[in-house]
C-alpha cells in the first residue's frame, strides 16, 4: 500500500511540474475577430457543441491569425479580446491560462505526501 501512495506522490509532482510550466508560458492579448456556435444537442436543458472563434494575436513580433475551437458550456461567450498563454514550441495553438496556485497545491500536497512516506520506506 504504501508503494501505491509513493507511485501516486511521485506521479502528482510530475503533474505539478506539467502544471508550473503551464502557468509560467508567456502571456499574449487576443482579440475574437469572430465565433459562431456548432451546437450538438441539449442535455438537461442546457445546450451542447463547440464554439468556433478566429483568434489574432502578436507573439515575437510576428502577427497570428488562428481558428481556435473550444466547448460551448465551458466558453461562452467570449469577450472581443482577453488574455491567452502560447506554448513557445507551437506559438500557433494558445491555450486559456491555468491559476497559478493550482501547480502550486499538487506541488504541496504531492511533497507533504512524498515526505511523510520517506521515513517508512528506509
Amino acid at each position: 500500500m504504501k508503494l501505491i501512495f509513493l507511485l501516486v506522490c511521485v506521479l502528482g509532482m510530475a503533474y505539478g511540474s506539467r502544471l508550473l510550466q503551464i502557468a509560467l508560458w508567456p502571456k499574449v492579448q487576443v482579440r475574437v475577430l469572430s465565433s459562431r456556435e456548432e451546437i450538438t444537442g441539449k442535455d438537461e436543458g442546457f445546450t451542447t457543441g463547440w464554439l468556433h472563434a478566429e483568434l489574432e494575436y502578436w507573439y515575437q513580433s510576428q502577427q497570428y491569425l488562428v481558428q481556435w475551437r473550444g466547448d460551448l458550456m465551458r466558453y461562452r461567450p467570449l469577450p472581443d479580446s482577453l488574455w491567452m498563454v502560447v506554448p513557445p514550441a507551437r506559438p500557433g495553438h494558445p491555450r486559456f491560462p491555468i491559476p497559478a496556485i493550482k501547480p502550486i497545491i499538487v506541488l504541496a500536497i504531492s511533497m507533504v505526501g512524498l515526505a511523510s512516506q520517506l521515513p517508512g520506506i528506509f
